[in-house]
Formats: C-alpha cells, structure tokens, sequence
C-alpha cells in the first residue's frame, strides 16, 4: 500500500470512530515503518477519543527513537483524551531538554498544550519553570496559556514577571490572557501598568509634536467617528507624521491613554496607514487587547480593587502629560 493509500485508510477509519477503526490506527501508530502514517494515526486516535488508545499514544511519546512529530501528536492526542494518568509523562517531555532544536522543542510546546488540556494541577509547577526558562517564546507562550487552563493561583506571581519582563508581545499577551482566566486580584496592578508608562507598551503612545493634534488627541470622544477624526489629521499632519506610534494593524488602531480609556480600540480604514511604516514585534495590538480582556474579567471578581487601579494609573496619566 502506497503512502496516499494508507492516509486515505486512515482518514476514512478517522470517521468511523468506533473500536475496530481504533484497533487498526493503534496498529500502524506502533508499527508501520513510515512516520507519516504514524503521525496521522496518533492524529486520529486522538480525534477518535477510544481509551484503548492511551498506552500506545503514551509509548509513543515516550520512544525518544520515535519521529518528533510522532511525539508531539502523541502528546496532543493524550491532551485530547484528558486522562489524568498522561500527566506525568507529559511533564517528563515537557521538561526534557535532550532533543534541541526546534524538534525537540516542538514536543516540549505540545506537551505544554497538552497539559493545559487536561487541566491538572500537578503540572503547575513545570509549566511555571518553562515559562520562565524556555528559550522558543511559542513554547514560553504555550505554558503561559497552559497555566491559563489550570487556573491555580500558584502561578499568579509567575504569570506577572511574565506580563512584566518577557521580551516578547506572544508570551506577555499570553500571560495577561491566563492572569484573566485565574481571577486573582494580586494580577490587576500589573494589568494596569502593562497599558501605563514604563511598560513594553510605552511605543504605542502618541506624541505629536503640534500643539493642535495633541489637544484634539487629548479631547473626549463620544463616538467611533468622533475618535477618528483627529486620528486622521494626526497621520496627514507633517509635523508629526514622524511622531506616529500607534500600531495600525489588520485595520486595527489602538489609541493610546491619552486619547480614549484604557483599551478601548477604534477601527481604521487601511487607507489611513502611513506608509512605509514598520511594526515591531513590541507594537502588536493583540497585546493590549488581551490586557483589557483580562481586566474586564477581573472586574467582574474585583470591581473595587479594578475601580482603584484604574482611578489610580488615570490620575498619573494626566500628571504625565502635564509633567508633573
């Protein structure tokens, strides 16, 4: 049987999703010669969900002769079957750094997600330390999410220094995502300086360098077309162009603090881009978008202590700009 031949098997047997299919796939997955049909039948068992297909999907994770991505379907099968006995070797391949490269790293991100699939606690702790040690942001990303999943409130402080000091936007939208999903209040002051002075965010604020554009960008807006209004005198302004900050992106504009509150996203035509203008990874409007979800689920848990803080971070906004 041809390569094309045995994935169509597999696909059809994917549908039946009864014992007999499960049987068949666990067969190939443990000894056909060729990974890739290997790799779409741990897909498929996976997808089918028979508990029969816990072992072999477990020997195959743990074969480090295996083919990676053998591994790393594995470990999203596992994930998908939600059986709490994966846990443990799911941690061991999380945390094996024998395999480099983005092979090895690739088994350890799947894991990762794997983990935060099932949703046991136990793996908390060596979530925590690949989100603090991993070198791949996708895989610093992915236990960030992960302990998201989990919800212990063990991982709070870890999630912050995540929010406050990863290099990358992934990672940090990631972890403000998680710090939204756990609802503890020791996460809304960092939410809050993560859209403040002093944060990776600090780009995304405008700095005009005429007098009128910053007191229209300063001025209230009560509507979507009110706010775009000096948005577009800003970008067609020569004086300032230079100065334009915001992230325009997929039609996306954020506006800074110093014209809406905190988080709120106006849409912009993309005939409104300046042009040539280059977006660093620091600049992705993802990130504040995340932050503002995560704060207006811990508004729902906290709303005096949310109420505060944003009190608080407005009151040194406007010294800020006063430069006082």
């Amino acid at each position: 049987m041809t390569r094309d031949e045995m994935l169509s098997q597999i696909a059809d047997l994917e549908k039946k999703r009864d014992e007999k299919a499960a049987d068949v796939l666990i067969k190939t997955l443990l000894e056909h010669d060729d990974f890739v049909p290997r790799n779409f039948a741990a897909e498929a068992l996976g997808k089918i969900g028979h508990p029969k297909a816990f072992e072999p999907l477990i020997q195959a994770l743990t074969n480090k002769t295996e083919h990676p991505t053998v591994r790393w379907q594995a470990a999203t099968a596992l994930g998908r079957l939600g059986d709490s006995r994966a846990v443990e070797p799911l941690i061991d391949a999380l945390l094996d750094r024998q395999w480099g490269g983005s092979d090895g790293a690739s088994v350890r991100g799947h894991a990762a997600q794997a983990l935060g699939m099932i949703g046991d606690r136990r793996a908390t702790n060596a979530l925590i330390k690949a989100l603090a040690e991993e070198r791949r942001y996708e895989n610093r990303a992915d236990a960030a999410r992960a302990l998201g999943k989990i919800g212990d409130a063990t991982a709070v402080e870890a999630l912050i220094q995540a929010l406050n000091t990863d290099s990358d936007w992934v990672v940090r939208a990631s972890a403000a995502e998680s710090l939204g999903c756990i609802g503890d209040s020791r996460a809304v002051e960092p939410l809050f300086r993560a859209l403040g002075e002093g944060s990776p965010l600090e780009t995304l604020v405008f700095r005009p360098k005429c007098l009128e554009c910053q007191s229209q960008l300063e001025a209230t807006f009560d509507t979507e077309e009110m706010a775009l209004s000096p948005v577009r005198k800003l970008i067609s302004c020569s004086n300032c162009n230079e100065e334009y900050e915001a992230t325009i992106n997929d039609e996306l504009l954020i506006l800074s603090r110093i014209s809406v509150p905190i988080g709120k996203m106006v849409r912009v035509k993309e005939e409104f881009k300046p042009p040539e203008r280059k977006v660093t990874s620091q600049q992705k409007p993802a990130l504040v978008e995340d932050v503002s979800q995560a704060l207006r689920k811990l508004e729902v848990l906290h709303p005096d202590e949310v109420k505060k803080a944003r009190a608080a971070h407005s009151k040194g906004h406007v010294k800020n700009r006063d430069g006082k």
